[in-house]
């Protein structure tokens, strides 16, 4: 049983761009949900729903967004254990995030 990846995105984000031009160049069957944060769209309990965690390790993989290879300790390359795609956490907006076990 396969699960359609759904991506909440805000259009005028570079990096959501990304990660749907990536979906699509990769042929990655989704569902795109618009969310627009200037309106705190994604604070509203709409999009709260329940979900199951995609786990990550850390690698020395290429970032699929911005292409370098550099990792630093406040911007690690993360991979996701679900799609395997390679991304520093900067470039997907998980800056902030230490723990990715939830992720």
């Amino acid at each position: 049983m396969t699960t359609m990846l759904k991506i909440y995105a805000f259009r005028l984000s570079q990096t959501s761009r990304a990660i749907i031009i990536f979906s699509k160049a990769n042929g990655f069957e989704f569902e795109e949900v618009q969310v627009y944060l200037l309106k705190g769209e994604h604070k509203t309990s709409q999009y709260k729903e329940k979900y199951d965690p995609i786990y990550a390790k850390w690698t020395t993989e290429r970032c699929a967004i911005c292409r370098w290879v550099e990792d630093w300790d406040y911007n690690k390359v993360i991979i996701c254990n679900r799609c395997q795609i390679a991304v520093h956490q900067e470039c997907y907006g998980t800056k902030n995030i230490k723990d990715f076990t939830s992720w």
